[in-house]
């Protein structure tokens, strides 16, 4: 086995096992009968009728290529974590940070350079965080940010609205699943 063959094996083997993103948000073309009453209840006519027209064949290869995407995302995510700590640990060494300095970051050299001015040691040490977080939130799952679950039973004075009732319409015709927002983690 090639050296390439064996990444393509070990991000499909990763991307098995992550959960916090579906597979079908990541291009995987489902069957009709694979989709919950909900799922089904949100697709317009249209997109019905185009699920019914993918063969075996490209419903299979969106499948390959949705968990080989979810692997390469995880071993990206590893290695831009990776990079901020090198930054960082650069950046702690030095008395002042300048833009010649955040030039020659790993990561942070990517960043639009008109703001490298604001760019220091915090900044990168937040920039650290929030990857980090986002690298979990491939596992766990993601929620929108202040949702909260309606409660079992609403009082009658204040009926349960759910924000995501009145999905938006799909934005592309050839993927209807990633218009829809992503489900909260189950707890």
């Amino acid at each position: 086995m090639t050296r390439e063959e064996n990444y393509i094996e070990h991000a499909l083997h990763i991307g098995q096992e992550l959960t916090g993103l579906s597979l079908q948000q990541l291009g995987f073309e489902p069957r009709m009968e694979d989709l919950s009453d909900d799922e089904l209840t949100r697709l317009s006519a249209d997109d019905l009728e185009w699920l019914d027209t993918i063969t075996p064949e490209q419903r299979d290869k969106s499948l390959f290529q949705a968990k080989l995407l979810a692997g390469v995302l995880w071993e990206a995510s590893a290695v831009l974590i990776d990079q901020l700590f090198e930054d960082l640990n650069g950046l702690k060494s030095l008395d002042q940070v300048d833009r010649h300095d955040i030039a020659n970051t790993f990561v942070l050299s990517g960043l639009p350079p008109r703001h490298a001015d604001k760019y220091d040691v915090r900044f990168a040490q937040q920039f650290l965080v929030i990857a980090a977080d986002m690298t979990a939130s491939l596992i766990r799952g993601w929620a929108t940010p202040g949702w909260k679950p309606p409660a079992a039973t609403p009082s009658p004075q204040q009926p349960t609205v759910n924000p995501r009732s009145t999905p938006s319409p799909p934005t592309t015709k050839h993927c209807p699943f990633q218009a829809y927002p992503v489900p909260p983690p189950k707890r």
